[in-house]
């Protein structure tokens, strides 16, 4: 259930993949040309993390990694972002990991953002809105307390390649006219 490598998509054709995964553990990989919609600045944009595994610690904690055992004088914030992205069909919530929300965030980092007041991060989250990206989103099922609902992450950032999308654009317009 995933798309070929280099194939693009949209995000109805992969809403209608994902409805058939039906609770299987399987994943669909789906490259979409889309753009941000928002940032959603209610509730957790980040974590803190243990430095060494990257797992979330307690601020509380005595300076020592539940997860890995790691001794730490300050952990690092690292971004757990949900944003709504857009094509030309419809629209999906993701998330998008550390790394990906930096280069989005044009190099600002989860550290950078928590010491802002909300006002200043809601600034930074709009000049990001419309921007437009080649994305490889990954789908998959996952269940919580019961409940078993599709979740969105976005995956890679692709480079845009203007010989690559001129040549998806002419394969486009070709499928369009039957020729």
């Amino acid at each position: 259930m995933s798309t070929s490598k280099g194939s693009r998509t949209t995000f109805e054709d992969m809403l209608v993949k994902t409805g058939l995964l039906n609770g299987s553990s399987e994943k669909v990989w789906s490259e979409v040309k889309c753009f941000i919609v928002s940032i959603r600045t209610a509730g957790t944009m980040w974590y803190l993390s243990c430095p060494k595994c990257k797992k979330k610690v307690v601020e509380e904690s005595n300076s020592t990694c539940q997860h890995c055992n790691a001794n730490y004088d300050n952990g690092k914030y690292r971004f757990i972002m949900s944003a709504e992205f857009a094509d030309t069909t419809t629209s999906i919530w993701a998330t998008i990991y550390d790394e990906l929300a930096e280069k989005i965030l044009d190099g600002r980092t989860a550290d950078e953002l928590q010491k802002m007041e909300l006002e200043e991060i809601k600034d930074v989250c709009n000049t990001i809105k419309g921007k437009e990206l080649i994305g490889l989103f990954m789908s998959r099922d996952e269940t919580y307390e019961g409940n078993t609902r599709i979740k969105h992450s976005l995956s890679k950032l692709l480079p845009f390649e203007a010989v690559r999308e001129t040549e998806t654009l002419l394969k486009e317009i070709y499928d369009y006219l039957n020729i």
